[in-house]
């Protein structure tokens, strides 16, 4: 009997970079639709598509922040004075 082989696949469409500006719409977008302001489809859209990547970075983020807090021994640092001190 012959062995099936398996068919080629496609991956799943993701969205590009999110770029400030991007990221600018949706935030407004959001705020738009929690206010129950009207929500067009291509802002829903916008949501829809962008949050996904937002969440992991954002995710990604706070791991990274809390991986330096727990490496960082604050009582074991000493802050030197900088000239935006005297600013």
């Amino acid at each position: 009997m012959a062995q099936a082989v398996p068919l080629p696949s496609i991956p799943l469409a993701t969205g590009g970079p999110i770029t400030d500006d991007i990221l600018e719409k949706v935030e407004r977008a959001s705020r738009s639709a929690q206010q129950n302001e009207c929500l067009t489809d291509a802002d829903a859209a916008l949501i829809l598509l962008t949050i996904p990547q937002i969440a992991a970075e954002l995710l990604h983020r706070r791991r990274a922040m809390g991986v330096i807090a727990d490496m960082a021994d604050l009582e074991n640092v000493t802050f030197l004075n900088s000239a935006r001190d005297y600013g």
